[in-house]
């Protein structure tokens, strides 16, 4: 009944739901049950950049390079996608891209609210310190950074 309601759904928000359900039974191990959902949403709703950021998720280990193919057409499908472009940042770094490619993937996933914008922020800030090698100037700059966001996420604890 429940694979009849998801499917029953307009669009991208059937999609959505089918793709949700695939995320659950990957967290049930159910992987190729997963796989399958996945496929079925991205094939309901081609262009919803949601969809593909959840199949991305779901293929990042077994599939890096499809996994960053799909969140690239997420992100281009939808540029202010912050999730998107946060999980491909993070992607590219596991896949020792960076800093050219993961940095500004990391820098647009910071336009976006709340969590993700904390957590793509700070991973561009630790990135830029990382790649300043000698550059005081720089390491500087990328600690202070580093500070704008924890004043962002928890003033109370800063000075």
């Amino acid at each position: 009944a429940a694979q009849w309601r998801a499917a029953a759904l307009p669009g991208s928000v059937g999609a959505l739901a089918i793709a949700l359900r695939g995320r659950a039974k990957a967290m049930l191990d159910d992987v190729p049950g997963a796989r399958a959902d996945m496929e079925e949403a991205k094939g309901n709703a081609p262009g919803c950049s949601n969809v593909l950021l959840f199949a991305a998720l779901l293929s990042r280990k077994s599939d890096p390079p499809g996994a960053i193919d799909s969140l690239r057409e997420a992100v281009t499908l939808d540029p202010r996608n912050a999730r998107a472009h946060l999980a491909l940042g993070k992607l590219l770094l596991e896949a020792k891209r960076f800093p050219s490619e993961a940095l500004p993937a990391l820098t647009l996933g910071a336009s976006g609210y709340g969590r993700v914008h904390l957590e793509a922020a700070l991973a561009a800030a630790q990135l830029r310190f990382k790649t300043a090698g000698g550059d005081a100037v720089e390491r500087e700059a990328a600690l202070q950074q580093i500070l704008d966001v924890a004043r962002t996420a928890a003033p109370s604890l800063l000075p």
